[in-house]
């Protein structure tokens, strides 16, 4: 009986046409999936990687690289280099701008702006994608010996047969899960540069704020004036241009990837 399976039907449509394993993907595939990579707005960069993630077979070691190095990539790409160029254009007209007693920077700094968390929030779900898919590496199979077992199986050579046997030890070996490779090594240095890059940036914010009296001081400047009742902390537009630098600092550090 011939049982409908609409999802793997669809998956593998989707999967051969941007990431075909016999020919180049086309020219308008590969064009849209780097323009769709490279909009931070609305968290669009991040969808398609989460996509890209829940369509690709996570046992096979060479899905999981692909996907890696792409998402680690346009990450330094979009949230680093990108990211960098918008904030020194963004100081660059603010000072420029300057004139009287209000000063531009107040509302046209990176950080000053409204929303910043959904960003935040979509990166960081973003993150935790990448390391999770880092963990399933340690675990995949691919290598010569999965190339020789998918040549064995076009073949059609029964594994248990003497020239399956054959066949296997001499192109590749036993099937065995593949550790990561390099990559491992990326994996923790990955890690401990988001840690790095959240204490600096956390620390930072610390010792500013222990400069500032409030009782001396009207503090309230550096709320931002949300229309709700969220904890005052949350308002400080000074945490928020901390996790921008954090941001954009922890996507620099991914220049490896690239």
């Amino acid at each position: 009986a011939c049982h409908l399976q609409p999802y793997t039907w669809l998956r593998s449509r989707i999967l051969y046409a941007l990431f075909p394993a016999d020919r180049q993907p086309p020219t308008n595939a590969r064009v849209l999936l780097i323009v769709l990579s490279a909009i931070p707005s609305y968290g669009l960069c991040d969808l398609v990687q989460l996509i890209r993630f829940l369509l690709i077979d996570k046992s096979d070691e060479f899905q999981l690289v692909s996907f890696l190095l792409t998402s680690k990539g346009f990450h330094f790409l979009v949230y680093g280099l990108l990211a960098s160029i918008n904030h020194s254009w963004r100081y660059y007209v603010c000072v420029m701008s300057d004139v009287g007693s209000t000063h531009p920077c107040e509302v046209g700094a990176p950080g000053r702006g409204m929303g910043y968390w959904k960003r935040y929030t979509s990166e960081i779900f973003r993150l935790f994608l990448e390391w999770a898919a880092f963990t399933l590496l340690l675990f995949a199979k691919g290598g010569r010996a999965q190339v020789a077992r998918l040549e064995q199986e076009r073949l059609g050579i029964s594994l248990s047969s003497r020239n399956g046997q054959q066949h296997i030890a001499i192109e590749g070996g036993a099937l065995e899960g593949r550790p990561g490779g390099f990559l491992r090594r990326l994996f923790v240095y990955d890690v401990a540069s988001f840690v790095a890059c959240v204490v600096l940036g956390l620390g930072l914010l610390w010792v500013q704020l222990g400069k500032i009296d409030c009782t001396q001081v009207d503090c309230s400047a550096f709320l931002k004036h949300y229309q709700d009742d969220r904890p005052v902390w949350l308002k400080d537009w000074r945490l928020w241009v901390t996790l921008d630098f954090v941001n954009t600092a922890y996507a620099l550090c991914l220049v490896p990837f690239v």
